[in-house]
């Protein structure tokens, strides 16, 4: 027995050890799949929105406690059993956990460990998998894309090769990628197990929407259809089928399959994004009531929410694009930020509004201008009070008879002072309404019936004046009239109080750049650039407006004989303007001036390397050489976009980007590529800061704070000088060669920040979420 009883209690403990370790191990895992099943639930509840690929993200915080557990127990594992033979599966979930809890640098350092401890581990796939998937996460996409390259070249099972290009597929998407990412998970389709097959599928889907081959999208839910998904992967699949069926040019399909969809009671909290793209469908029928009504319907149903908010700047975007009702246009757009001011066309919607009371104020001006009309258009802003002792108690007592008159119109009461026949007709009424009062009072005489509803013109009974006492106080009442209207007239659209009548040149310029970059009406743009230079050659404006007028006929209506004639007005007007020098870099001819030709012939070499030959990173170093040798010249903003355009772009290096940006915004603020970039940049230091400190309270990484916008700093209201130069136009816009480009909006500071969609002359966001086009292929 004393032999056995030592026996018994090694194997005890070894049995307790092996346990004891096993069941730490256990709980680990347990938990990381309960992570694994919160990250799953947000993925298909995303799914289910219209958003595609292009707005994946990585880990968004799903499932956090239970990652943080598994990391908890595996930690416990190694530091109580380093010897067990569960070491490895506890790194590999060490690294997995971190990675969901996007502690990245964490995550690397136990995947490494696992590969360097373990060399012939099993799990030496899935560590080197999720190194991949962690770089992706922190950008670093040169690392991720040499570990995927060489795993995919690996002697991998079936399984393992399906996943592994599963995993290059987010990786193209990342990049956004998109026709990589779609040959990426076709492969998955083809090779990987049912679950991962469906995935894949979806995800193709998704890439063809993205990259707007809609019609390839189309074919590509479809199949997913056919593979028998999860309710909540179907319903997100038929959603986005309908919307690529409306933006391939089919709405009354999509409009069919929506209302389908609408007739599910299980899709009812889906309602409001559904109808939003029911009356888009409409709009694309040319169904206009249609969807109007529709867009009211989304209102009703979601108060104060995104979806409200989305319907008011639909229906803005639709009564001034569509039905050129800049009323109620300017309505609907002041009623977006008050539905939602996070909504992420809230600020642009602001922008807006300000722009058709400007467009507004603008064009009354322009024509008190012209026709030297009566009436002051710049009103005290303080101004409320009525002021009525500025007129005596006669002169109040007709001002209330005057307002309050059948005969109620200023202009009416205006020509009764003039005409004898109106005057005449004036005291007839007055006489006649006398006897209907004496007929209304028995104790005067008359019958008692009620009078006739004749208001007095001029009451003979209260006033005994002279025609000329008369008219002076009428002329009084009149101008307290014109006060109180132009008060009422400022409170409407305050932008009235910012212009001056007397200015019409700079007016008609500020008009002219309003209807080019905010409304996009060309012709507009080019008739008022045309009589400011008619009738005010003299104007420090001029040469600006010829030479935009000049950039709307060769680049936008294509009339190069008429483009032609402004180039050679422009040139024998004032030869030695920068405005001449872009004409004759524009056309071919040296400029003169050596430094300048050197500078456009590198820029034009950069443009070759980046959009002919494919060589991106040499085309950035060239545009860094600009900046570099030549400090000075108007070339360098231009240069200094098209770099940071490559790094963000080509190059994939965003971080590169945002700081060049930066430093664009800072050294060359008014330029039109420093706006371009203001939003971009605040977004990103938004998001950066929401990752440093990631509170509940923060906004989310999309909003953007409201551009404060005050007389002085404004695009449109601050032109005292003309600073602009056409060397700060965009890059290679033009033609082919690079030279030339979109015409400077404003000499102080360009154009206004981009509005995120289409109105005005900007770059496009595409369906992936790009608000950039190539430096050589900007419109």
């Amino acid at each position: 027995m004393r032999r056995v009883i030592p026996v018994l209690l090694t194997v005890l403990v070894v049995a307790f050890t092996g346990c004891a370790y096993f069941n730490i191990f256990y709980n680990a895992r347990r938990y990381y799949s309960r992570g694994i099943q919160a990250v799953e639930k947000e993925r298909i509840q995303n799914a289910q929105t219209i958003q595609a690929a292009a707005s994946r993200q990585n880990p968004g915080g799903a499932g956090k406690s239970d990652f943080q557990k598994s990391a908890e127990k595996s930690l416990k594992l190694l530091d109580y059993y380093p010897n067990s033979k569960y070491v490895d599966d506890a790194l590999l979930l060490l690294g997995k956990s971190y990675y969901y809890t996007q502690e990245y640098q964490m995550s690397l350092r136990r995947f490494q460990e696992l590969l360097d401890r373990f060399p012939k581990s099993e799990l030496r796939f899935d560590a080197e998998l999720g190194m991949a998937k962690t770089y992706v996460a922190l950008k670093q996409f040169e690392d991720a894309d040499k570990i995927l390259a060489r795993i995919v070249d690996q002697n991998l099972t079936k399984e393992q090769l399906a996943e592994a290009y599963y995993y290059q597929g987010r990786y193209f998407e990342t990049r956004r990628d998109f026709a990589g990412a779609a040959g990426a998970f076709q492969k998955v389709v083809d090779l990987g197990s049912k679950s991962l097959r469906q995935e894949a599928q979806f995800a193709v889907a998704d890439n063809c929407d993205s990259l707007m081959a809609f019609d390839r999208a189309i074919e590509a839910y479809g199949r997913f259809l056919r593979m028998d998904p999860l309710p909540e992967m179907r319903f997100a699949a038929e959603f986005r089928l309908a919307v690529a069926m409306k933006n391939a040019g089919r709405p009354d399909e999509a409009v069919r399959r929506l209302e389908r969809l609408l007739g599910d009671e299980k899709n009812r909290l889906r309602e409001p994004e559904m109808r939003l793209q029911v009356a888009d469908a409409l709009v694309r029928k040319g169904d206009i009531d249609g969807s109007v009504t529709t867009y009211r319907d989304v209102i009703k149903l979601k108060e104060k929410s995104d979806f409200s908010a989305e319907a008011y700047y639909a229906l803005g975007r639709l009564y001034e694009t569509r039905l050129g009702d800049y009323d109620r246009a300017a309505e609907n757009y002041t009623q977006v930020k008050k539905e939602s001011a996070r909504f992420k066309y809230a600020d642009s919607a602001e922008v807006k509004a300000r722009d058709i009371m400007r467009l507004k104020a603008l064009r009354e001006v322009v024509r008190l201008g012209l026709t030297g009309g009566e009436g002051e258009v710049e009103i005290e802003k303080t101004t409320e009070e009525t002021d009525e002792d500025s007129v005596d108690a006669f002169g109040r007592r007709i001002y209330a008879r005057v307002d309050s008159a059948i005969a109620d119109s200023l202009v009416y009461t205006e020509r009764i002072l003039t005409d004898p026949a109106l005057k005449l007709q004036a005291q007839e009424i007055q006489q006649r309404d006398a006897r209907n009062r004496r007929d209304a009072r028995p104790e005067e005489g008359g019958s008692g019936r009620p009078a006739d509803r004749v208001v007095d013109w001029r009451d003979m009974d209260d006033f005994d004046l002279e025609d000329d006492e008369y008219e002076t106080f009428l002329e009084r009442a009149i101008t307290e009239r014109k006060r109180r209207a132009d008060l009422t007239r400022l409170a409407e659209n305050p932008e009235l109080a910012s212009f001056k009548k007397e200015e019409t040149d700079k007016n008609l310029f500020l008009l002219a750049e309003l209807y080019l970059f905010r409304f996009s009406l060309h012709d507009s743009a080019a008739a008022a650039y045309r009589r400011l230079t008619d009738l005010y050659p003299e104007s420090p404006y001029a040469p600006q407006s010829l030479y935009n007028l000049r950039y709307i006929l060769r680049h936008i209506t294509k009339d190069s004989a008429a483009a032609d004639s402004i180039g050679r007005r422009i040139l024998a007007e004032d030869p030695k303007s920068a405005f001449a020098k872009a004409v004759r870099r524009e056309s071919g001819i040296r400029t003169g001036d050596a430094e300048e030709d050197s500078v456009e012939a590198v820029f034009l070499r950069a443009e070759d390397l980046l959009l002919v030959q494919g060589r991106p990173a040499e085309a950035a170093v060239l545009y860094r050489s600009i900046r570099e040798r030549y400090p000075d010249s108007g070339t360098v903003p231009k240069a200094l976009y098209a770099e940071a355009w490559i790094y963000e772009n080509t190059l994939n290096s965003p971080e590169r980007a945002i700081a060049l940006y930066d430093s664009l915004i800072g050294s060359h603020p008014g330029t039109l590529y420093a706006e371009k970039v203001k939003d971009k940049v605040q977004t990103a230091k938004l998001e950066s800061a929401k990752q440093k400190d990631p509170r509940p309270d923060r906004k989310p990484a999309d909003f953007i704070e409201p551009v404060r916008v005050d007389a002085g700093a404004d695009s449109i209201a601050a032109l005292e000088t003309l600073s602009r130069t056409p060397d700060e136009f965009e890059p290679g816009a033009a033609d082919s060669t690079g030279s030339g480009g979109i015409p400077a909006q404003d000499p102080d500071r360009g154009a206004e920040p981009n509005s995120d969609e289409p109105g005005g002359v900007e770059i496009p966001a595409d369906p992936a979420g790009r608000t950039s086009a190539p430096p050589g292929d900007i419109r």
